[in-house]
């Protein structure tokens, strides 16, 4: 396998690895909304005053709500990321190897989330998103 061919498995390798943790993401926290276990604080009194107080934007939104909404929003956005690039290094991977900017933006975001799971998050999301980050990365400097 050439080097082109070894950048094509890297992308599909990083982009269902972000799809597929997005998911997950997005998927756990739906459910929290229903029965809060995964993104709920361990305190439930601070889940209950999160119902209970509203945010500056708007009086009818609460910050539970609000706090659900995001990580279901966040996840399907690390969804979308990756499965665009999936998709892409399956059916147009031509595409990345002559527009390199298109490569370049996938190493930048996935070093992003890569760097925000280092300082925010916990392990697991911190190594997948390395994982991402690194499999884009190699790619780009190998094509």
């Amino acid at each position: 396998m050439d080097s082109t061919g070894i950048a094509r498995v890297l992308i599909e390798i990083g982009g269902l690895l972000l799809a597929t943790m997005g998911a997950f993401h997005a998927a756990v926290s739906f459910a929290d909304d229903f029965r809060p276990r995964q993104f709920a604080p361990l305190d439930d009194d601070v889940r209950v005053q999160m119902n209970q107080t509203s945010v500056r934007f708007s009086r009818r939104l609460n910050m539970w709500r609000s706090w659900i909404g995001f990580n279901i929003s966040h996840g399907l956005g690390v969804f979308a990321f990756g499965v665009v690039y999936l998709l892409i290094a399956i059916h147009e991977f031509s595409l990345l190897v002559a527009f390199k900017p298109v490569m370049l933006f996938g190493v930048f975001v996935s070093l992003v989330y890569f760097l925000v799971a280092l300082r925010y998050w916990f392990y697991l999301p911190a190594i997948g998103t390395g994982i991402g980050f690194a499999c884009f990365a190699v790619a780009y400097v190998i094509v």
